[in-house]
């Protein structure tokens, strides 16, 4: 048996990422499983994965050369890929093709009227800007021209949403030309199927309410599902589409609506208030609330592109990542903003009244959590340990299931209850606070289906 000994110094520097690739380390090197260390070249690797990961700079980065100080809270922001993004500010629009290192401020179109309300684009020269003048515009040369594509009094003076999914597919949405003084008529959604040459209003079941936000309370995650908060004369609902805004449903969540975000059409999230967030795994049949530490006004939620339990929410005063799709949540960053983009899970932005901050893992975390993750059901030691108050207990889900997690104290009597829901495949974080448990061992039993995991867990007071 190999006994490694690690001086961790300024653990507090840390941030989320960086503790849970450590705890992993430190569970594989403890454990001395025998598939994972058959070698010293995999205590070698480990070594390695700690190191460099404690030697990482701060991952969220204030981007400056070409920038304002102060997007706004009214900033939006849209990438195509780790390289291309655009950041809007009331009356401007930033382009970076270098990942953020430089931008570069392009034109407007010279009739505008009012704000740039929402973004999208779709390569380094194709953007769309919706405008609070109800109007859309589109470049094909990143600036230099713009296309007036969409202007229609009679249908919407405020335009609050768009989404391009490719370069001739897209949605926008715009409140109706009577909601804001009058609330009665239907909240309008407009469709193209040729880049914008054409925008076709496309709802034919009237709300009787208008988005109450810019495009915070809408979101389409493909060219035929999508959720829409209605608010005004109407209860306020949440509704959604399954055939690109033509009809509209109302769900089942319970509660207000700040904003709204979907993985996909059974995935989704919605900030209702401060300290709160509903999750729906069923497309808003069903909803769970979850407490979070954001004390603010939730401005946007943003999910991994290719694994929804990694998810990000900001203020304007902090960012939050959680590593099981909503569940619990931990403060990343002390600064926040109006506008999440991820395009990976190791790299995105945040755009609003700090400016555009910027996400970057190191590259020598990815390969690093790719040998060490384990892809099978794995309930690992929890983080610290012993502890005091609290601790974090991290398990690995090789499928969707049932799970059932409870605390047994040292004679098996039966203390809480952590989990007891169906769980998505994937890596997924639980805190446990022993505030009203006395000092002692106690053991974390993690069921689903016919497997079992236990766990020893050590509190001292």
């Amino acid at each position: 048996m190999t006994t490694v000994v690690f001086f961790l110094k300024n653990e507090k520097y840390l941030t989320f990422p960086q503790k849970e690739c450590i705890l992993k380390v430190m569970t594989i090197i403890e454990e001395g499983e025998e598939t994972m260390l058959k070698s010293r070249v995999c205590i070698i690797t480990a070594l390695f994965c700690l190191f460099s990961i404690s030697g990482f700079a701060q991952e969220w980065v204030k981007q400056t050369t070409g920038l304002p100080e102060d997007l706004g809270t009214g900033a939006s922001f849209a990438a195509v890929d780790e390289q291309v993004a655009v950041a809007t500010a009331y009356a401007g629009i930033y382009q970076t093709v270098d990942g953020g290192k430089t931008w570069r401020q392009l034109t407007i179109p010279g009739d505008m009227t009012g704000s740039i309300a929402d973004v999208a684009i779709t390569d380094s020269f194709k953007i769309w800007i919706a405008t609070s003048g109800g109007q859309i515009f589109a470049t094909q040369d990143a600036g230099d021209h713009w296309i007036k594509q969409f202007e229609d009094s009679s249908l919407t003076n405020f335009m609050n949403y768009i989404e391009m999914f490719d370069a001739n597919n897209g949605i926008a949405m715009g409140d109706n030309a009577q909601s804001l003084t009058n609330p009665a008529g239907a909240a309008i959604f407009l469709r193209t199927s040729d880049g914008g040459e054409n925008w076709i209003s496309v709802n034919d079941s009237a709300f009787g309410a208008y988005s109450g936000d810019i495009w915070r309370r809408v979101d389409f995650v493909n060219e035929l599902v999508g959720y829409f908060y209605a608010s005004g004369a109407i209860q306020a609902r949440l509704y959604k589409t399954m055939d690109g805004g033509h009809s509209w449903q109302a769900t089942n969540l319970p509660s207000y609506a700040q904003m709204i975000k979907f993985y996909d059409e059974k995935i989704g999230l919605v900030i209702s208030k401060a300290q709160e967030v509903w999750r729906t795994l069923d497309g808003g049949e069903s909803w769970q609330s979850f407490s979070t530490p954001h004390t603010g006004w939730g401005t946007d939620i943003e999910f991994s592109p290719q694994n929804p339990a990694l998810v990000w929410m900001t203020d304007n005063s902090k960012i939050y990542f959680s590593s099981d799709t909503g569940r619990t949540w931990v403060a990343q960053f002390d600064k926040g903003g109006s506008d999440l983009e991820f395009v990976s899970k190791n790299a995105g932005w945040c755009a609003g009244i700090h400016g555009v901050l910027h996400f970057q893992m190191g590259t020598s975390f990815v390969p690093a959590e790719k040998k060490i993750v384990l892809q099978n059901f794995r309930l690992f030691q929890n983080y610290p340990n012993p502890f005091n108050s609290s601790t974090r207990i991290h398990f690995n889900l090789p499928q969707p299931q049932k799970v059932l997690m409870e605390i047994f104290d040292i004679r098996g009597n039966f203390v809480d209850k952590l989990i007891d829901e169906n769980l998505l495949a994937g890596n997924h974080e639980i805190l446990w606070n022993g505030n009203k448990f006395s000092s002692g061992t106690y053991f974390c039993r993690l069921t689903g289906g016919r497997t079992s995991r236990v766990l020893k867990l050590i509190l001292l007071k």
